[in-house]
């Protein structure tokens, strides 16, 4: 079965539109700082929208299951011109309002459209309707697609790699992203803390005589 389609917030498309015509001027007088082109962009140009979501990452290491730790941060949208040229963009969710617009180019918006191209045709899709939404953990450097039917029917589908061990394109369970999302977690802050012991014993070493390390 293909994904179900999403209709976002009227105020997060009309955001989207009027950050599209505000940027169309610097396309015209900047022309390789990005390379969509937003003045040429019409409602059928505007695909996949869906809910983008953050992770409270102290929650989950003090043991709540991460659906309670989950929370709206924004509208996604996968934007194409007739040039075929691919972008994101992003409404973020503030104090419950639409409110800033994000445009990301590259790889990872490559690499990410074409997943969900290929998980609406993906066998393990075929006996439901699934829901498409995404998670992003900027302090792990994280983004993943979600796939959910019900509570229990769901996938998580990994856009960028999490740690040394599970690369883009996995499809994972829950309880698998949850269980990988809390090891990333505390190595991260496993690693500052050893950071942040080394940066305190350099400052409080002082050598007797300064100049002789001239």
């Amino acid at each position: 079965m293909p994904l179900i389609k999403t209709l976002p917030p009227k105020q997060s498309l009309t955001k989207l539109r009027m950050a599209l015509a505000q940027l169309a001027p610097l396309k015209k007088s900047r022309k390789r700082w990005i390379r969509i082109h937003p003045a040429k962009i019409r409602t059928p140009h505007i695909l996949h929208p869906h809910p983008l979501y953050g992770v409270r990452l102290l929650d989950l290491l003090a043991g709540k299951p991460l659906n309670a730790t989950l929370r709206k941060v924004a509208w996604m949208y996968f934007i194409r011109n007739s040039e075929t040229r691919l972008a994101s963009g992003e409404i973020s969710i503030v104090a419950g309002k639409h409110s800033n617009f994000r445009l990301t180019e590259g790889p990872f918006v490559r690499n990410a459209f074409r997943t969900i191209e290929r998980a609406r045709n993906d066998r393990r899709l075929r006996h439901a309707r699934f829901k498409l939404q995404s998670v992003r953990i900027e302090s792990l450097h994280v983004f993943a697609l979600w796939l959910r039917a019900t509570a229990r029917d769901e996938f998580w589908i990994v856009i960028t790699p999490i740690g040394e061990t599970i690369r883009a394109g996995r499809w994972l369970r829950r309880n698998e992203f949850a269980k990988l999302l809390t090891q990333e977690a505390k190595r991260v802050i496993a690693s500052r803390e050893r950071q942040t012991q080394l940066d305190k014993g350099a400052s409080a070493w002082i050598p007797r005589n300064p100049q002789s390390e001239l």
